[in-house]
C-alpha cells in the first residue's frame, strides 16, 4: 500500500494549498491599511480613495480562496476514493488467494472489515484531514515566517508556548493510536461474530440460545463502546489542553502587543495586522494537531490492512504461465504423505497409494482419520508437511496452481451456493458452457428434475447460503457445477450424503457415466457407493490398512467405516 502513484496530484494539492494560504494573508493586511491609512489619524490624512482597492482586492481574495478551495478538495477527493477502490480491489484479489485455513465465518467477518471498515477510514482520512494536515503545515510556516517579519520580539512571545504544543500532542498521539488499534479489533471481531452467528441460525434457534448469544454480542459491542470513549476522552482532552496553551498565549500576545503600540514600537495598523495572523496561527496548531489524531487512527487502519496484505497467498502461482506441459491425465499418488495443521499434531501420517489415471476409486475410513485432508492435498488446497503428492508423475508443488486445479473438479459435504440464479451457480464451474451443456450436467446429477418445477425454472437464486432449497438439492446442483467442468480428476468428498442412499447411488452411478475418462475419488461412508467403485482404499489412525476390490470388501471394514 503506497501513495507513490500519486505523487504528482498530490503535489498538485500542496501547490493550491500554498496558494490558498497566500491569498489568506490579504485579510490581516488590508485590515492594517484600513486602519494605518483609511481611517483618521492624528498627524495624517485618510485616504478614502484606498478603501476601493482594498474592498476590491478583498473580493478577488476570496473568490480566489473559494476557487483554490473547491480545486484542493475535488482533487484530494479523487485521490482518496481512487486509493480506496485500488486497494480494496488488491485487498480482495488478495484474499482469494489466501491458504484455506484462514478462512471461517469470524474470520471472513473480520477480514471483510478491513476491506471495508479501515478502507473507508483511510479514504476519510485522506479526503478530509490530509488536506487540512497539508494547508496547516504549510500556513504554519508562512504564518510564523510573516510574523517574525512584522515584529520579532511580538512574535517570540506569541510563539513562547508553542513547543508545548507539539509535547502535547506527543503525549497523546501514542495511547491514541493504541486505543483506536484496540478499538478497531473489537469492532472486528464483534463483525466476525455478527456473521458467524447469522450463518449458523439454525443452531442457535435449535438450542434456544437467543438469549445467550445476545448475552456475548453485548459483551463484544461494550468493549468497542469503552475503547472508542477511551479514544474520545483522550481526543477531547488533547484539544481542550492544546485549547488553554492557546488562550495563555493569546493574553500574552494581547499584554505584549499593546505595550509596544504605546510604546510607539507598532502601529495600531500593524498591531491588528500581527493580531490577526496571529488569530490564524493558534487555529492552525489547534486543527494540525486534531488532524494529527486523526492520523492516528489512519495508522492504526493502514497497520491492520498490511496485515492482511503481509498474509502468505497463493496469488503469484495462481498467475504464473502454464509451462507448456499437456494437461493434466489423472493418475495420483500419495508417496509417504503427512499433513498437519498449525501447532497441532499430524491428521494423517505416512499415507501411500497410487489411483490410475480414469479409475474410480472410494476411500473409506471412520471419521476423523483424515479422509477430507487427503483429498484437499490434491488441489493444493493445503500442502503436505511430510511427503510429496504426484500428479502424472509430477509433484504437486512443481504443477502451476492454476493449471492443477483447471484440471480438478471439486463437490463438497458442505455445498456454498452464490445468492444468484441456480444457471449462474451451475455455469461457475465452466463459464463459457451453452444452455445444454448446463441442462445436461444437472439431469446427470438429478437436480434439473425440481429446478424445471420451479416457477421461473433456472432463474430461480437458492437464497442466502443456499437456504431456500434443501441440503439435498444445493448438493444436487454443486454436483452438477463440478461436473461442467469436465474434470480429469474429480473428488466427491461426501458429496451426495443428504440424499437418501438409493438415490445418493444412482447420482453417483450417473456421474461415473457421464466422465468415463475422468479420475473419479469418492469419499463416502456409504457401502453401497463403495461397490460402485474400481478399488477400495481404506484409511484408519494407523495408515493405510486395506484395499480391496469392492466385491471383497469384508463386513470388518463394513462396520468400521
Amino acid at each position: 500500500m503506497s501513495l507513490r502513484r500519486y505523487t504528482g496530484k498530490i503535489s498538485a494539492v500542496v501547490l493550491l494549498l500554498a496558494c490558498l494560504t497566500a491569498v489568506n494573508m490579504a485579510v490581516p493586511y488590508a485590515l492594517k491599511l484600513i486602519v494605518d491609512r483609511v481611517l483618521p489619524g492624528q498627524d495624517r490624512e485618510p485616504e478614502w480613495s484606498l478603501i476601493w482597492w482594498i474592498l476590491g482586492g478583498l473580493a478577488v481574495a476570496y473568490l480566489l480562496r473559494n476557487a483554490l478551495f473547491f480545486w484542493s478538495r475535488m482533487l484530494s477527493v479523487k485521490i482518496a476514493e481512487n486509493l480506496a477502490f485500488g486497494l480494496r480491489s488488491e485487498l480482495f484479489v488478495h484474499l482469494q488467494g489466501l491458504k484455506i485455513d484462514c478462512g471461517g465465518a469470524e474470520h471472513a467477518g473480520k477480514l471483510s472489515s478491513r476491506v471495508m471498515d479501515d478502507t473507508s477510514r483511510l479514504q476519510q482520512f485522506i479526503q478530509e484531514h490530509l488536506p487540512k494536515m497539508l494547508f496547516n503545515g504549510i500556513s504554519f510556516v508562512v504564518l510564523l515566517s510573516v510574523i517574525f517579519m512584522v515584529n520579532w520580539r511580538l512574535a517570540v512571545a506569541t510563539v513562547l508556548l508553542l513547543p508545548l504544543h507539539f509535547l502535547t500532542f506527543r503525549t497523546f498521539n501514542s495511547p491514541l493510536r493504541h486505543t483506536y488499534a484496540i478499538a478497531q479489533d473489537h469492532f472486528a471481531e464483534a463483525q466476525g461474530a455478527l456473521v458467524e452467528r447469522l450463518m449458523g441460525m439454525e443452531v442457535v434457534k435449535g438450542f434456544t440460545a437467543e438469549h445467550r448469544e445476545k448475552r456475548m454480542f453485548d459483551s463484544s459491542i461494550s468493549a468497542i463502546r469503552r475503547a472508542f470513549i477511551r479514544s474520545q476522552y483522550l481526543h477531547v482532552g488533547q484539544k481542550v489542553v492544546a485549547d488553554l496553551l492557546i488562550g495563555a498565549g493569546t493574553i500574552v500576545l494581547l499584554g505584549f502587543g499593546a505595550w509596544q503600540v504605546v510604546s510607539g514600537v507598532m502601529t495600531t495598523g500593524e498591531f491588528f495586522m500581527f493580531l490577526g495572523y496571529a488569530m490564524m496561527l493558534y487555529p492552525t496548531v489547534l486543527d494540525g494537531l486534531s488532524s494529527a489524531s486523526h492520523m492516528a487512527r489512519a495508522r492504526a487502519s493502514a497497520d491492520r490492512i498490511n496485515e492482511v496484505l503481509a498474509a502468505r497467498t497463493d496469488e503469484e502461482e495462481l498467475l504464473a504461465a502454464e509451462d507448456g506441459r499437456p494437461p493434466i491425465v489423472g493418475r495420483i499418488v500419495f508417496d509417504r504423505v503427512g499433513f498437519a495443521y498449525p501447532d497441532q499434531e499430524q491428521t494423517v501420517k505416512d499415507i501411500s497409494f497410487t489411483i490410475e489415471p480414469g479409475e474410480r476409486v472410494a476411500i473409506v475410513g471412520p471419521s476423523g482419520v483424515g479422509k477430507t485432508t487427503l483429498a484437499n492435498l490434491i488441489p493444493r488446497f493445503h500442502d503436505p508437511t511430510a511427503g510429496t503428492v504426484f500428479i502424472d508423475g509430477r509433484p504437486t508443488t512443481d504443477w502451476p496452481l492454476g493449471q492443477l486445479r483447471a484440471g480438478i473438479g471439486v463437490a463438497f459435504q458442505e455445498v456454498f451456493l452464490f445468492n444468484c440464479s441456480i444457471w449462474e451457480n451451475v455455469l461457475y464451474g465452466r463459464t463459457d458452457s451453452t444452455v445444454y451443456e448446463v441442462i445436461d450436467a444437472c439431469k446427470v446429477t438429478g437436480a434439473h428434475d425440481f429446478i424445471e418445477k420451479l416457477p421461473v425454472g433456472y432463474a430461480s437464486t437458492p437464497g442466502a447460503m443456499g437456504g431456500r432449497f434443501s441440503r439435498g438439492e444445493r448438493q444436487r446442483i454443486s454436483l452438477a457445477r463440478a461436473i461442467l467442468k469436465s474434470p480429469r480428476i474429480l473428488i466427491m468428498d461426501e458429496a451426495t450424503s443428504s440424499l437418501d442412499p438409493a438415490a445418493g447411488v444412482q447420482v453417483i452411478r450417473s456421474v461415473f457415466e457421464a466422465l468415463p475418462d475422468s479420475t473419479i475419488v469418492v469419499i463416502t461412508h456409504d457401502p453401497a457407493i463403495w461397490r460402485l467403485a474400481d478399488r477400495v482404499i481404506e484409511i484408519t489412525p494407523t495408515g493405510v490398512e486395506f484395499r480391496a476390490n469392492p466385491a471383497r470388501v469384508g463386513a470388518g471394514a463394513l462396520e468400521d467405516a
